[in-house]
């Protein structure tokens, strides 16, 4: 563990609400604690969350745990992750978990596994769990994260959201969140139909690839915006070695 997390632990920990999280969660991850507290502050009660990219459950079970009357859709690629999620979140009848990747189209793909994740630079808990994604790693940040590197590949069931959750009962408020390591326009463009039923989209974006052929913010933006959405805040950041904010988690709002 780094500095930064002991830090952000012991702040947890001061914490009424996250010490009990910290005992209680399975998965307990600091960053998804205090995004779903950042989110329950919007004053929104979520009856529905899409959960995109829920590796081994950290948000899923935060929100969860944080909107107690909503229902959790999950999805998750790689298997062996997938084993450990339905482990995690086993016990928690609200919560509904798919085996597959999201994007534009219906079939396979394969998925790149690194050995590099933000996810130790953004206080989780989890930093041992690989992040994995459609795409492969960008020349140039690869270079500048040289110990960022393909672990293997593996090929994945893809789904749409549309044909996924076609029949499915969304109640709202809905929120659709979406973390696919560079893959998340590709997984819009399969939910059209899905997000006309959506009320708020959280979104991890960057302003510098880290994948190749992944969408920067403003191309999300402009997607998003002609589908009826405005950009409302930033939730999360992550800073480079030059203090650059290279990556965030954005809310998006359905325009009244």
């Amino acid at each position: 563990m780094k500095i930064n997390q002991i830090l952000d632990l012991v702040k947890v920990l001061k914490d009424k609400e996250g010490r009990k999280a910290f005992s209680n969660w399975k998965p307990f991850s600091i960053s998804s604690f205090y995004m779903a507290r950042r989110i329950k502050n919007l004053g929104i009660p979520f009856k529905t969350i899409i959960d995109g990219g829920a590796n081994i459950g950290q948000f899923s079970r935060s929100v969860a745990e944080t909107f107690p009357e909503a229902r959790v859709i999950a999805f998750e690629p790689l298997p062996d992750i997938t084993e450990i999620l339905k482990k995690n979140l086993s016990g928690s009848p609200k919560i509904k978990l798919i085996s597959s990747a999201l994007g534009s189209k219906s079939g396979k793909i394969t998925f790149h596994r690194n050995t590099h994740s933000h996810s130790s630079s953004v206080s989780s808990l989890n930093e041992k769990y690989q992040s994995s994604s459609a795409l492969p790693f960008n020349k140039d940040y690869q270079k500048q994260f040289p110990e960022a590197r393909n672990a293997g590949d593996v090929e994945v069931p893809l789904v749409t959201l549309d044909e996924v959750l076609e029949k499915e009962t969304l109640e709202g408020p809905v929120l659709l969140k979406l973390d696919l390591q560079g893959f998340e326009l590709e997984a819009l463009r399969g939910g059209v139909k899905t997000l006309r039923k959506v009320d708020f989209i959280l979104i991890e974006t960057v302003f510098k690839p880290i994948y190749e052929g992944e969408a920067l913010f403003p191309e999300i933006e402009d997607f998003l915006r002609s589908e009826g959405f405005q950009f409302v805040q930033v939730l999360d950041f992550y800073k480079n070695d030059q203090e650059e904010i290279v990556q965030i988690d954005a809310l998006f709002q359905r325009s009244k």
